[in-house]
């Protein structure tokens, strides 16, 4: 996983330069509205391959506001890990949270298969590992009564 270093961030000022976006040709842009003020988010991409992203948060008096949402390297966001943030499928397919699956769609964060590929098997051990020690814990219960 990395950030898709062809794609250059623009950041927004409430008090600058309002022809920052002059002539940009959208691209593409999404919207997500998750109940969680940390994932909210509008992206928009350009043609030439910039993008803004405005996210929630809260001033000093705890008050709601937009701004900027900086996007990260994927690894340094929640420390690399997206086991919160996504889940494998009864197709063994990777399902994206929206904040994650429109970063990847809109390809500013580049995921190699391989490491999909590893993430499922990771899942798939792990259900496996706590369904056996599930099974060994009900046995032990059941067969000492």
């Amino acid at each position: 996983m990395e950030l898709n270093k062809d794609y250059k961030q623009i950041f927004l000022h409430n008090d600058s330069d309002y022809n920052l976006l002059k002539n940009k040709v959208v691209d593409k842009i999404a919207f997500t509205n998750t109940g969680n003020y940390d994932t909210h988010m509008c992206i928009i991409t350009f043609t030439d391959k910039t993008f803004i992203a405005l996210g929630t948060g809260y001033d000093d008096e705890d008050d709601p506001k937009l701004g900027n949402e900086p996007i990260i390297e994927p690894q340094n966001w929640n420390s690399g890990n997206f086991r919160l943030y996504m889940h494998v499928n009864s197709d063994n397919k990777i399902i994206y949270s929206p904040y994650i699956r429109i970063l990847r769609d809109f390809d500013i964060w580049q995921f190699i298969d391989e490491e999909e590929l590893s993430i499922i098997e990771k899942q798939r051990k792990d259900k496996e590992n706590y369904e056996y020690r599930e099974y060994l814990r009900l046995k032990e219960k059941f067969e000492n009564k």
